[in-house]
C-alpha cells in the first residue's frame, strides 16, 4: 500500500489498485492551485490509470475554477464519490453533474452516500 498526501488530504494507493483521497480540510474552500497540486499527487501515486474513491464525509467547498481543474488527472479510470451525510451528497450531486454537464470529465464519475464497499466494488469493476 502506498500513501502520500497533499494539501487538501490524504492519499493512498491500495493493493487492490484503487487511490483513495480522504479530504481532511474541513470547512474550508478548496481553491485551483490546492486542486492542482492534488491531480499531480493522484496522478504520482496511481503511476499508470486507476479508480479513484474520494472521501468527501469532512464538510467543505471547492471553487469553480478548482471543479475545472479536477477532471484534468492524466492516471484515472473511473472516480466514485463516497459522501455519507446529507450535507457532503448535495456537494458531491453538485460535481457528479457539473461534470457530466461541462462534458470535462473524461471518465465514469459516480457519487455513493450507502457504503464505501459498493463504491469499491463499482470501481474495481474498471479496473
Amino acid at each position: 500500500m502506498k500513501s502520500n498526501q497533499c494539501s487538501i488530504g490524504d492519499l493512498e494507493k491500495s493493493a487492490d489498485g484503487i487511490v483513495t483521497l480522504t479530504i481532511t480540510c474541513i470547512d474550508m474552500e478548496i481553491t485551483y492551485a490546492q486542486m492542482v497540486e492534488a491531480v499531480r499527487a493522484i496522478d504520482s501515486i496511481a503511476k499508470k490509470p486507476s479508480p479513484l474513491l474520494v472521501d468527501i464525509s469532512q464538510p467543505h467547498s471547492v471553487s469553480f475554477d478548482a471543479l475545472m481543474e479536477m477532471a484534468k488527472g492524466t492516471n484515472v479510470l473511473a472516480v466514485a464519490i463516497y459522501a455519507p451525510s446529507d450535507k457532503t451528497k448535495i456537494i458531491a450531486t453538485f460535481i457528479e453533474q457539473f461534470q457530466k454537464t461541462t462534458g470535462k470529465a473524461p471518465y465514469p464519475f459516480k457519487v455513493f452516500s450507502d457504503s464505501m464497499t459498493v463504491a469499491k466494488a463499482w470501481l474495481n469493476s474498471f479496473g
